[in-house]
């Protein structure tokens, strides 16, 4: 070695303090080594110490130096950070994950890798290197973050899918795929059912963040997975085209009852047909009625409500199907049928009031069939004055019907049939960027 360049490494080395042995044991090494400190600035020379003290080899320190001087400098802190850690070098991959960070193409890659190789769980798992690798492919913070999230999860590392459960992630087009991907895989029941990784591919087809949510939840449905739907549940939320059509499949694919009767499913389907969502509405309501569920009238009773075309003839669709007497008599389906082709709201009350209430005239079943009928081919309720039906009511029901509003007041959308809110006031909005 050069006089200039040993005083240069002499003086550098006088400056940081270290202890005389140190000293002596840096000066110990080769001539290879000691040119490379020489070189370094005063910054890299402390870090490049810091490493000679810490392998005993010294093609090791020479390759580390190299790895550490090639590093850019917006990653050269995570280069030194796994050349120094204790656990990377016991397990002798330290120079193989400085390598790895060095292939990062953005730092996020460089971060979440360095986050995976330093993690003491996927050390112990020998996963780290090929995980920090598939970090290094993730195109985003997002998904880069969610990568290392599942490769350090315990559950998944146990269970062998880690690596898998990484590369899932890493396809995720969307942060809403990715983030409910991650919550799926994480789920301790599917991790033991064995199908976590097929119900994150799942959420990955999620063409919506609506539907990548609501399916995230009928996966994690106790009852639906108990049932072993909950793969077919998510396939069925993700052909939802609508948000409303998504949230209410989910509460159909969630019902205790449905799914007892095995109906569930199918009746989710019916759901993804509304084309409003009165419609929508009125069929869940139909659906989880435990009268209709046990006379096997649930699925033909929503079928006929996404008939209806308004959201008031929707509403007395639903009420006649859900009528106690219209059960018990068998003629709900009937009843229904007919309402649902009246042509206006009023007309709707007025047909439903006749079938289902008292009348002026005692008629029998088919005597009403066929007046109802005929009353769904009349346009207005002034053609049903002049057909000389309005009587068959009798007064005050009479009146009624000439008072009914043309509309549903603001805020009556439903009529007044109730459902538990908790149900239907989802915080359905759109997940956070995560902390980088």
């Amino acid at each position: 070695m050069k006089k200039e360049s040993a005083n240069i490494l002499i003086n550098k080395l006088e400056k940081t303090n270290l202890p005389i042995d140190d000293v002596e044991f840096v000066l110990s090494k080769g001539e290879k080594i000691l040119k490379k400190l020489a070189l370094l600035d005063k910054e890299l020379f402390n870090v490049a110490i810091n490493i000679i003290l810490m392998y005993k080899d010294d093609r090791d320190i020479i390759t580390a130096i190299e790895l550490l001087t090639n590093a850019r400098e917006d990653i050269v802190r995570y280069v030194y950070q796994v050349l120094t850690n204790k656990d990377l070098i016991e397990a002798k991959i330290a120079l193989n994950a400085a390598k790895i960070i060095n292939e990062s193409k953005e730092e996020h890659n460089a971060h979440y890798a360095y986050k995976v190789l330093t993690n003491k769980d996927a050390i112990e798992a020998r996963i780290a290197l090929e995980g920090a690798r598939i970090v290094n492919k993730s195109k985003n913070w997002e998904n880069a973050n969610y990568a290392y999230l599942v490769l350090t999860n315990k559950d998944l590392i146990e269970s062998g899918m880690a690596l898998d459960a990484a590369r899932i992630i890493n396809e995720s087009k969307e942060e809403y795929n990715a983030r409910y991907a991650y919550e799926v895989l994480i789920n301790k029941n599917l991790i033991k059912l064995g199908v976590a990784l097929y119900a994150a591919k799942i959420v990955n087809e999620s063409k919506s963040w609506y539907n990548a949510f609501n399916a995230r939840i009928v996966l994690a449905n106790k009852d639906a997975v108990e049932a072993g739907i909950e793969l077919d549940a998510a396939r069925i939320i993700n052909e939802s085209k609508e948000e409303y059509n998504a949230s209410f499949a989910y509460e159909v694919l969630t019902n205790k009852n449905l799914i007892e009767a095995k109906i569930a499913l199918e009746g989710a389907r019916i759901i993804n047909e509304s084309k409003e969502e009165y419609n929508a509405y009125y069929a869940y309501l139909v659906l989880i009625n435990k009268d209709l569920i046990e006379a096997g009238m649930a699925l033909d009773g929503a079928r006929i409500v996404n008939e209806a075309k308004g959201r008031g003839i929707a509403k007395y669709v639903y009420r006649a199907f859900t009528n106690e007497n219209a059960i018990r008599m068998r003629m709900a389906h009937k009843y229904a049928g007919i309402i649902c082709r009246a042509k206006s709201r009023k007309i709707a009350y007025f047909i439903y009031e006749f079938l289902l209430g008292e009348t002026t005239v005692s008629l029998d079943s088919e005597e009403r069939l066929s007046i109802a009928t005929d009353i769904t081919t009349l346009s207005n309720v002034k053609q049903i004055n002049e057909k000389g039906y309005t009587f068959l009511l009798g007064a005050p029901k009479a009146q009624r019907i000439a008072c009914i509003a043309k509309s549903p007041k603001e805020g009556d959308a439903y009529g007044n049939a109730n459902i538990p809110a908790k149900n239907l006031t989802k915080a359905l909005k759109r997940p956070n960027k995560p902390n980088q």
